[in-house]
C-alpha cells in the first residue's frame, strides 16, 4: 500500500470536548459512483479504508450533488449556495458572485489553508487563489493545459534528470486534444494502464503533499483547513500498475439496470461489447482502489499525529459516474449513479460511530457544516444546513440541476423515499417531462411511476416543491448569465455546437461578460490577502508561505502562454509586484484570446477601461517589455481574419491610456 505503509498508526488522543478551532480535512474525489464503495447499500466493490472511516463516523446514504458536473458542484460545496445563483450553470462558467470561498472564512479565523490537487473553479483566483498555500494538480493522468495542473511538465523534467524512474518509457501524456476525439467509439482512448510509476502517479503525490501540509500546520501549532482533491476516478480510466490488474474483468458484474433503455437515449451511451464494458469497469475499480489507499494514508497520518479526533474529516465527491448503468458513462445525468454522491463525516463524539442517515442532504450542506464546526457564524444567504447540528438527521429535500449553455434543463428533488425528475428546457415549463421513482423499493430506477395513479399525490407534492425551488433560483440568477443563455439558445437548439472556432467564440463570450467584475474582485482579494500576511509578520507569526504560493501560481500561469507572448509576459510579470503580476497575466491572457477570436471593438473598449486593469498595467515597472507584449497582441489582432480596424483601434487606444502617464 503506497504511503499508508509509511504511517504507523498510534493510539488517538483521548476523547473529550471538541476543540475551539478543530482542523478540517475535506477529501474530494472526482466522478465517484457511490455504489463503488464497500459501505454503500448496493456496493459493487470493497474499499476497506473508506469503510473504516464510515464505521467510525456517519454516512449519508442519500447525499446529492447540486449539479452533476465538476465546476457547478464544486462552487456549491465551497461557496455555500446553489450553482444557478452563483452564475455557474455548467463547466467553464466563471463565478459571478460577491460570496467568499470556505477557505477564506477559515483563514480569517486563523486557519492555515491548503489546497492539494484539483480546484476546477474559474477563475483561478476564486479556486486556487482562495487558499494561502496550494499544490495544484488536476489530472489522474498527466494532462497538458488542463484546468490548473502542470504536473506533466514536472514529470518531463524529472524524466530528463532521472530516466531510471520510468522503466516503461516516457510518461504518457494526454493533452486537451484527447477530449476532441471520439473516445466513446475507441475504448483504447478511454481505459488502459498508465505507464507512470505508482509512486509518481498524481493521486499519490497529492497524498504526500497533503501529509506535508498537515505536518507543517501541526508543527506550527495552527489549526488547518486542507482540501485533498483527487482527480480519480474521473475518466480516462488509466490506473498505474498494479492497480490496473487489481480486478479481473471476467469477474466484474454488470449492474442490474445495464440493459435498461437509457433516458434520455444515447447520452454518453457507447456501443461497447460486454467484454469491453467489464474491462472498463475493472479499470475504473482499480482507480477506486488507489483512491481508497490514499484515504487510508491520510487518516492514518492524522492518527499518528494524535489529531484525528480533533479533526472534522469529510469524504465526498463532486458527482458520480454512470459506469454502465443504463448502458451509459460519465456524468451530467440525474440517475443516482451520476447525481448521488458519497458523503461521510468523522468528528469524534459528534459523529456516532457507524451511523447512517437515510434522509436526503446535499453539497451546500458541507459549507455550513465546516463553518459551524470551526465556530464561525454562517454568512447571510447560506443555503446549506449544519449536518452536525440541526440537520444531523438529514433534511426534508435535496435538489440537483443539470443545465446547458443553451437552456437545456434537467432537475430533481429527492425526499426520504422518492425522487422526481423534470427534464426539458428552461424556456417552457409546461414542456418539462416528469419521471418518478420509489428509491426505497427500486434503487436501480427501473420503474418510472410518473403515470401511476396511486403515486399522483407524491408526484404533485414533489412537483410543487421542485418548481418552487427552481423559480427561486431563476430569480437569484445573475442577469448577465440569464442574458447569455438567451443569446446561446438559438445556436444550441438549432444544432449542437461542434468543437471549433464557434465553440471557442462562445466560450470567450461567456468569459467576456464577467471580466470587469472578476478583475475588481481579484484586485480587492489580493490586497486583503497581502494585508493578512503583513499583519502576521508584524505580529511575529510564522510565514504562511504565501510568497512562495504566489510565485508558484505565477510560474504555472506564465507557462500557459504560448508562442511569442510567453517570453515578453514573463519578463513583464517578473518585474511587477506579485499580486499585480497575477492580474497582468489573467487580464492579458484572456484578452489575447478575445482578440484572436475577433471579439467586437466595443467589448474590448469596455475591458480596457476597467480601472483594475488600468491600475495593474500601470504598476508594471518594465515598461519596454510590457509595451512589446501589448504591441504583439495588437499586431495579432490586425492579422486575425475577420478582425475589423475598429478592433485594432480599440486595442491601440487602450495601450495608449496605459502609457499616458509615463
Amino acid at each position: 500500500m503506497l504511503l499508508a505503509t509509511l504511517c504507523l498508526a498510534l493510539p488517538a488522543a483521548v476523547g473529550g470536548p471538541a476543540p475551539e478551532h478543530p482542523n478540517v480535512l475535506i477529501v474530494m474525489c472526482d466522478q465517484l459512483n457511490p455504489r463503488f464503495l464497500g459501505c454503500d447499500e448496493h456496493s459493487r466493490l470493497a474499499t476497506p479504508n473508506i469503510e473504516r472511516l464510515a464505521g467510525a463516523g456517519v454516512r449519508f446514504s442519500a447525499a446529492y450533488s447540486n449539479a452533476p458536473v465538476c465546476t457547478p458542484a464544486r462552487v456549491a460545496t465551497f461557496y455555500g449556495a446553489y450553482p444557478t445563483e452563483l452564475g455557474v450553470l455548467a463547466n467553464d462558467f466563471p463565478l459571478v458572485t460577491e460570496r467568499r470561498h470556505l477557505a477564506e472564512y477559515l483563514a480569517d479565523a486563523g486557519y492555515a489553508t491548503y489546497l492539494c490537487g484539483k480546484s476546477h473553479i474559474e477563475p483561478l483566483s476564486r479556486g486556487v487563489g482562495a487558499f494561502q498555500t496550494s499544490f495544484p494538480l488536476s489530472a489522474g493522468v498527466v494532462t497538458a493545459g488542463s484546468h490548473d495542473s502542470k504536473y506533466g511538465v514536472y514529470l518531463e523534467r524529472l524524466l530528463e534528470r532521472q530516466p531510471e524512474l520510468f522503466p516503461d518509457g516516457p510518461p504518457q501524456r494526454f493533452d486537451r486534444s484527447f477530449y476532441g476525439v471520439d473516445y466513446l467509439a475507441t475504448p483504447e482512448q478511454l481505459y488502459g494502464t498508465s505507464n507512470i510509476p505508482a509512486p509518481l502517479y498524481p493521486s499519490v503525490r497529492i497524498t504526500a503533499e497533503a501529509i506535508r501540509c498537515v505536518d507543517e500546520a501541526v508543527d506550527a501549532g495552527r489549526p488547518f483547513f486542507l482540501l485533498a482533491s483527487y482527480f480519480v476516478p474521473h475518466h480516462p480510466y488509466f490506473p498505474p500498475r498494479p492497480y490496473d490488474a487489481r480486478y479481473d474483468p471476467a469477474a466484474v458484474e454488470l449492474p442490474p439496470n445495464f440493459t435498461a433503455a437509457a433516458t434520455p437515449a444515447s447520452l454518453n451511451a457507447p456501443d461497447y461489447t460486454e467484454a469491453q464494458w467489464r474491462s472498463l469497469i475493472a479499470h475504473y475499480s482499480g482507480l477506486v482502489a488507489l483512491l481508497d489507499e490514499q484515504v487510508g494514508a491520510l487518516v492514518d497520518h492524522l492518527e499518528q499525529r494524535r489529531i484525528l479526533d480533533d479533526t472534522l474529516v469529510v469524504f465526498m465527491a463532486d458527482h458520480g459516474d454512470m459506469m454502465g448503468e443504463f448502458g451509459a458513462l460519465f456524468k451530467g445525468r440525474l440517475e443516482d449513479a451520476s447525481a448521488r454522491i458519497p458523503l461521510i463525516l468523522r468528528f469524534g463524539a459528534a459523529t456516532p460511530a457507524g451511523s447512517v442517515v437515510e434522509r436526503p442532504v446535499e453539497q451546500v450542506d458541507v459549507f455550513a457544516t465546516c463553518l459551524a464546526a470551526a465556530g464561525i457564524e454562517l454568512p447571510a444567504g447560506t443555503r446549506g444546513r449544519n449536518l452536525l447540528g440541526e440537520a444531523r438527521h438529514g433534511k426534508e429535500f435535496a435538489f440537483c440541476a443539470s443545465q446547458s449553455r443553451g437552456g437545456r434543463l434537467a432537475m430533481l428533488v429527492r425526499d426520504e423515499r422518492s425522487k422526481l425528475v423534470l427534464e426539458g428546457t428552461r424556456f417552457r415549463d409546461e414542456d418539462l417531462h416528469a419521471r418518478l421513482f420509489d428509491l426505497r423499493d427500486d434503487p436501480w430506477e427501473l420503474h418510472d411511476l410518473a403515470d401511476d395513479v396511486d403515486r399522483s399525490a407524491t408526484r404533485e407534492r414533489l412537483d410543487t416543491v421542485l418548481r418552487s425551488w427552481w423559480a427561486e433560483q431563476r430569480d437569484l440568477e445573475p442577469p448577465e448569465v440569464t442574458e447569455l443563455v438567451e443569446r446561446e439558445r438559438s445556436s444550441e437548439f438549432a444544432a449542437e455546437v461542434a468543437p471549433g472556432p464557434e465553440a471557442e467564440r462562445l466560450r470567450a463570450q461567456r468569459l467576456t461578460g464577467v471580466l470587469a467584475v472578476d478583475l475588481e474582485d481579484l484586485a480587492r482579494r489580493q490586497a486583503a490577502r497581502l494585508q493578512r500576511v503583513e499583519s502576521a509578520r508584524a505580529a511575529g507569526a510564522a510565514d504562511w508561505a504565501a510568497d512562495e504560493g504566489d510565485r508558484s501560481f505565477l510560474r504555472d500561469e506564465v507557462q500557459r502562454m504560448s508562442g511569442p507572448w510567453r517570453e515578453q509576459l514573463a519578463r513583464a510579470a517578473a518585474e511587477a509586484p506579485q499580486p499585480q503580476a497575477k492580474l497582468v497575466h489573467a487580464c492579458l491572457g484572456v484578452l489575447e484570446q478575445w482578440v484572436r477570436l475577433g471579439e467586437p471593438a466595443d467589448v474590448l473598449q469596455q475591458v480596457l477601461a476597467c480601472p483594475a486593469l488600468q491600475a495593474t498595467l500601470s504598476a508594471v515597472r518594465d515598461r519596454e517589455g510590457l509595451r512589446a507584449f501589448l504591441d504583439l497582441v495588437a499586431a495579432r489582432a490586425a492579422a486575425t481574419p475577420g478582425s475589423s480596424p475598429q478592433t485594432t483601434a480599440a486595442l491601440l487606444e487602450g495601450w495608449e491610456r496605459v502609457f499616458a502617464a509615463d
